[in-house]
């Protein structure tokens, strides 16, 4: 072990570049980070494995603790220093990263000029032409990452689905040639042993694995949805991915982590019983988010798998009358009628060792005194029947909806552009936890009893 980060030993590692056989110099080293506090997305990872099962040495920063700019110049001076890499990942998946994401990409520009800067995730695929323009970024990946990063550190002239400055400034994309589906198998977890930097990094990291990718839902709140996916990433719909590629990432991290975490609506129990087919799991805790009523064949086997587990289902909101509504005018996912609900939290009684969470959004459009009347009796019942329960205010999100169209719904967000995003982050602060842009009710009245 050799080096230090933030007073943490760092992993020895190679420090001679490589060459392409063949074809220009390789991007090599490369370091992959995130545009958030704390635990970066799992995406990282995935890459990082990727890139080094195909020649490329690639290392992850998963995990940030740093709360001020300087400490922020400190860490990313190090690193650096320590990898001397070529090119640098940025994962920007979430929206109210952007600042951070920005902050690292410019520090990094002043560190190393030669730098390759790529930036890439959600809320980069939607604003690449804002990002484009700036001088601290050189590429934005739409979409999978896995092809258009190797093809990046490749140097290729044409590599898919990336985004970047012609000669003359103008932002410039290229078609989506590379969409992973079902089909793909070359997307999994490796190198655990090899890609991080720190044990700090190693230990932050929180079991995450992925059944599957994107979403057939197209709620009016969701900056994430079908319709934005198909825009941004040229996915038209969710897929899961190869049986075996889901049960190689767990044999790759199931030694070495107390959790296992997911979050995909699709992972039905018979694709789950293949992927942990030949692991002991029942040592282990898993936390599964998913929406809807799940089905008792799931809830029967994720009890038999693990020793623990915490189911989180989202409900969208919590008066059916408003649900049904959304529902019917195709703006939210299909959620359960409040019979179906309650059905649902009667089966998850039945597993001892299963706790029950119940998540959703207050002030979604639509609603009526009638209907946050029934929010709060949904609430108090769910609450007496031993649930956890969670819920949020409606937050304005790039590419959802009621973001981009809030006036349809008689309501107004506080932010929709890349520019007003950054101008209300600069106003408010981008501290972690800190206050989030949000849609709100023209209706000062309404607007108020929602906020009560």
């Amino acid at each position: 072990m050799v080096g230090f980060h933030r007073g943490l030993c760092l992993s020895a590692r190679s420090s001679q570049p490589r060459r392409a056989t063949g074809g220009p110099r390789l991007l090599s080293p490369v370091l992959l980070g995130g545009g958030g506090f704390g635990e970066a997305t799992c995406g990282i990872l995935y890459l990082a494995g990727f890139l080094r099962r195909h020649g490329v040495e690639a290392f992850v920063r998963l995990y940030d603790g740093d709360e001020t700019d300087d400490e922020v110049a400190r860490t990313m001076a190090g690193l650096v220093a320590f990898v001397r890499p070529r090119l640098v990942g940025i994962s920007l998946k979430w929206y109210h990263h952007l600042p951070r994401a920005l902050l690292l990409a410019r520090t990094l520009r002043k560190l190393d000029p030669g730098l390759r800067i790529v930036v890439g995730g959600n809320t980069a695929a939607y604003f690449w032409r804002d990002l484009v323009a700036e001088p601290c970024v050189d590429d934005v990946v739409l979409g999978d990452g896995e092809q258009p990063l190797l093809s990046l550190c490749r140097g290729e002239a044409h590599p898919p689905n990336c985004a970047t400055r012609a000669p003359d400034g103008t932002p410039t994309r290229a078609p989506f040639g590379y969409v992973q589906g079902a089909s793909n198998n070359e997307v999994f977890y490796s190198h655990f042993d090899e890609i991080f930097l720190s044990e700090a990094d190693r230990h932050s990291f929180s079991g995450w694995v992925a059944p599957g990718k994107g979403c057939a839902a197209s709620c009016l709140y969701c900056g994430g949805g079908r319709g934005t996916l198909w825009a941004s990433f040229g996915r038209a719909r969710p897929f899961l991915r190869p049986v075996a590629s889901v049960r190689r990432d767990h044999g790759e991290i199931a030694p070495d982590v107390w959790q296992l975490r997911y979050d995909f609506a699709q992972g039905t129990a018979a694709f789950l019983s293949r992927a942990w087919a030949g692991l002991d799991l029942t040592r282990h805790s898993a936390t599964y988010f998913l929406w809807g009523a799940p089905p008792r064949a799931l809830l029967k086997l994720l009890s038999r798998t693990f020793r623990r587990v915490y189911l989180v289902l989202d409900v969208g909101c919590f008066s059916e009358r408003q649900r049904a509504l959304l529902t019917r005018r195709g703006l939210l996912k299909p959620c359960p009628s409040d019979a179906q609900l309650l059905a649902a939290v009667d089966a998850c009684r039945r597993h001892a060792n299963l706790e029950l969470e119940l998540s959703g959004i207050t002030g979604l459009p639509f609603t009526s005194d009638r209907a946050l009347e029934e929010e709060a009796l949904g609430v108090e019942r769910l609450l007496g029947l031993g649930c956890a329960v969670s819920h949020q205010r409606l937050e304005a999100q790039p590419g959802a909806l009621v973001t981009e169209h809030a006036e349809r719904f008689g309501m107004t967000a506080e932010a929709r552009t890349y520019a007003e995003f950054l101008a209300w982050f600069a106003r408010h602060g981008s501290a972690p936890g800190g206050p989030v842009p949000m849609v709100r009710f023209a209706d000062r009245a309404l607007e108020l009893k929602v906020d009560a």
